[in-house]
């Protein structure tokens, strides 16, 4: 398991190595810093930390509190279960870091480190709820139960790999080899078969595959393949296209700011449009000299790219997916280069993402028609499906929808408090709010007695649908613990990874 875990890092992926015990986890964190004190990857030296450890310049460290007053990244704040890199030490015991998944840099008070970070390379599997990671290693031994099982399995995006502790004894008759593979499977099952409650347990797997399908998640992840995997060279190609238009000290302020890559990601999907992109920049150069951040400001006045007459049923924040065979409206740009290579594979992923958003926006809307929530109140009732007024509103009632699950509002009027204007949750508020004006409705909750009567019905409502679900889970027509069978297939011959 750390053989395997330390093969993951020098690969560059993140990875985490999950255990059911506190002591599992502290032996795992302190053979791994070991490790890589030894070969001179971290400092031996360090600040002591929340769980007893130490942490020095290139160890990995998890932050286990929620701070929005450290921010990192122009939007972005210090979240539990984030994963970082430290970079630096302070005389007080602060911690320069770097996050792990977005490049991103914060300094983390003395204070802070003392009672929120602790060595990030092990986790249990109660402290993994929230984390993702490429890779994660999960430890099981008898004592774990199945709903922390299914929590340790689904931590990662790219994998999931089990190590089983087993404890055979040689038969007596010594006439049959030993089995680690049936040990195995013994111990599996015997987690499989236990847990709080077979409500909790199934309860657990609804929540997580609805949680998985949201647009909270599934946005973040199309968007990341956009900007970084369909185009590996685009960042690259778009700070040579900064450089070329802008004065030197201009481009290089723009280019080392935090929130570059999320603005080259920006130009990239405005340059799949046949946008000029010198003309984008030369446009905005005179409000960058006094910003604290150019590339956030850059980002925020560009916005996001807009096609007329789009066809892909995503919201107009959302970025269109590739087209098949798709090509660039420009032949070269600001800086003579031929128009990129992308990786079809990742094409393929995007297009079949964006139906999986569509699809999950498709369902939203027609639940909100046939079972109304309380926030949906403001809303005209739905037209006849028949009617071509029904296209009209479920039009509009998909972007409101869109903005509810894509931010997780969940508040009792259709959008929730104003945010701010200059961000993505922003752009993505209005036009949700251009839709509820639209439909000739307001920003507001119901009241009183009218407000409880439709929470009792939604709740009746949201009690038959999880019954629906979890009666489709006891008869098999969903499997909670897919992603494990996906990715192990330890329910196959038994000879998954992590079984042989």
């Amino acid at each position: 398991m750390h053989a395997a875990w330390t093969e993951d890092l020098a690969q560059g992926r993140t990875s985490i190595m999950v255990a059911a015990t506190n002591d599992d986890v502290a032996y795992l964190n302190e053979r791994a810093r070991l490790h890589r004190v030894v070969a001179q990857e971290v400092a031996d030296d360090g600040v002591r930390l929340a769980d007893g450890t130490t942490a020095g310049v290139g160890d990995i460290v998890v932050t286990r509190q929620n701070d929005r007053l450290l921010r990192h990244g122009s939007t972005d704040y210090v979240k539990n279960g984030d994963l970082w890199t430290v970079t630096g030490i302070h005389g007080d015991g602060a911690l320069d870091v770097r996050h792990r998944e977005h490049r991103t840099r914060t300094v983390l008070p003395a204070a802070y480190v003392g009672e929120h970070v602790q060595l990030g390379y092990a986790t249990t599997v109660h402290r993994c709820q929230g984390m993702t990671v490429d890779v994660a290693r999960v430890l099981v031994d008898d004592s774990m139960e199945r709903e922390h099982l299914y929590t340790g399995i689904t931590r990662g995006r790219e994998s999931n790999h089990l190590y089983v502790v087993t404890e055979e004894l040689l038969d007596v008759s010594l006439h049959h080899q030993p089995r680690p593979d049936a040990a195995a499977r013994s111990v599996l099952e015997a987690v499989l078969g236990r847990g709080d409650s077979e409500a909790a347990a199934l309860t657990t797997a609804v929540a997580e595959r609805d949680a998985a399908a949201s647009l909270a998640a599934l946005v973040p992840a199309y968007e990341d393949a956009y900007a970084t995997a369909l185009d590996p060279a685009a960042v690259g190609r778009m700070g040579d296209v900064v450089r070329a238009v802008y004065p030197p000290e201009h481009a290089e302020r723009v280019v080392s700011d935090d929130a570059w890559p999320h603005l080259a990601g920006l130009l990239y999907r405005h340059q799949r449009t046949g946008a000029d992109l010198a003309e984008l920049l030369v446009a905005h150069l005179d409000g960058l000299a006094g910003a604290r951040s150019p590339a956030a400001l850059l980002a925020w006045q560009l916005d996001e790219p807009v096609l007329a007459g789009r066809r892909d049923g995503l919201p107009v924040w959302i970025t269109p997916p590739p087209p098949d065979g798709s090509g660039h409206a420009n032949g070269r740009d600001a800086v003579g280069h031929q128009p990129p290579t992308e990786d079809p594979a990742v094409a393929d992923w995007l297009r079949a993402q964006a139906q999986r958003i569509s699809d999950r926006l498709d369902e939203l809307t027609r639940r909100t028609a046939e079972h109304p929530p309380v926030w949906a109140a403001a809303l005209p009732a739905a037209p006849d499906i028949e009617s071509p007024e029904r296209l009209v509103w479920d039009h509009h009632v998909r972007e409101i929808v869109a903005y509810r699950d894509r931010y997780s509002v969940d508040a009792d009027s259709p959008l929730g408090k104003p945010v701010p204007t200059d961000s993505p949750m922003g752009r993505a508020r209005a036009a949700a709010e251009a839709a509820l004006t639209a439909l000739d409705a307001l920003n507001d909750a119901p009241g009183g007695a009218e407000h409880d009567r439709l929470r009792e019905i939604e709740r009746e409502q949201a009690l038959e649908q999880t019954e629906r679900s979890l009666e489709e889970l006891q008869q098999g027509f969903i499997d909670p613990l897919g992603p494990m069978h996906q990715h192990l297939g330890i329910l196959g011959d038994g000879a998954g990874p992590g079984l042989g």
